[in-house]
């Protein structure tokens, strides 16, 4: 049984996620999906982590919430003891987070990427939280797809629950022009970018339906190749690396976010992986 004032509202979900600059307490990971695109990548959802689980009568209160992905609130579960945040609402005033004690004594200096992201993600809105999960929902369907789950929702369930998002975004005030003016868009000439911002004011299910489909075709290419490169790095041979990263880089349907990831893991193999 669900325990009353326990759980967040929608409300609470898009305040946390902005106090939080889209970013996951816990790994320091960007949750703004955009930026990732159509892949597997970007199938990582954010969520409102209880600090005092609900198990242990914790409320649904905002300074009982962090925005963390969906893979480190399953990893915590109902662990009340693991209080590890690398943000903080220094101010008490549930607006900006920024990087916390805990982050300060354990690295030390704020990466320059980490701090990039914090820098352009503090122009993250409550709004924009309905537009996020709206891509997560997209993103979704086609990973069911593309592996052909069988689960109790599948692909419509999720495309239903996207059109219903977005146009909670855009009952907020949101729009395309208001996502690029704030530089929230990083990469506006991909086609799985301009399909998603589209999506904003589609209203109509079998338009909506064709962009779908168009994004899952999108994802299953980048999928395609992510398998294949990590079948030649499961090898340990950078030749085998290598080939793949340049089939991968010459694919322009691969999103920015998969080549950036290949070509760091080659990199890897390139200068650090020998010990000899």
């Amino acid at each position: 049984m669900k325990k009353k004032n326990a759980e967040f509202t929608d409300t609470q979900k898009a305040q946390i996620y902005m106090r939080d600059r889209a970013t996951c307490a816990f790994s320091g990971r960007s949750l703004w999906n955009l930026d990732f695109g159509a892949c597997p990548l970007s199938n990582e959802w954010d969520w409102a982590d209880h600090i005092k689980p609900r198990s242990r009568n914790g409320k649904g209160k905002l300074d009982n919430g962090l925005c963390v992905s969906s893979l480190f609130n399953a990893k915590k579960r109902a662990n009340g003891a693991d209080t590890f945040s690398l943000l903080t609402d220094l101010r008490g005033k549930g607006q900006d987070a920024v990087p916390s004690k805990d982050h300060f004594e354990y690295f030390g200096i704020i990466s320059s990427d980490w701090l990039s992201q914090l820098v352009r993600l503090r122009r993250i809105q409550e709004k924009d939280w309905f537009f996020n999960r709206a891509v997560c929902h997209m993103i979704n369907a086609c990973h069911i797809s593309f592996h052909r789950l069988c689960r109790k929702r599948g692909p419509k369930y999720y495309r239903d629950s996207a059109l219903k998002k977005f146009e909670a975004f855009r009952d907020k005030g949101g729009s395309r022009q208001d996502l690029e003016k704030r530089g929230l868009v990083q990469h506006p000439g991909r086609e799985d970018v301009k399909i998603l911002l589209a999506m904003i004011e589609e209203q109509k299910l079998s338009e909506f339906s064709d962009k779908l489909r168009r994004l899952k075709a999108i994802y299953a290419e980048n999928a395609r190749a992510m398998g294949s490169f990590w079948q030649a790095y499961s090898t340990g041979k950078l030749s085998r690396m290598q080939a793949q990263a340049v089939k991968i880089n010459k694919n322009k349907h691969i999103t920015p976010s998969v080549r950036a990831a290949v070509d760091s893991h080659v990199l890897f193999w390139k200068l650090g992986a020998d010990r000899h």
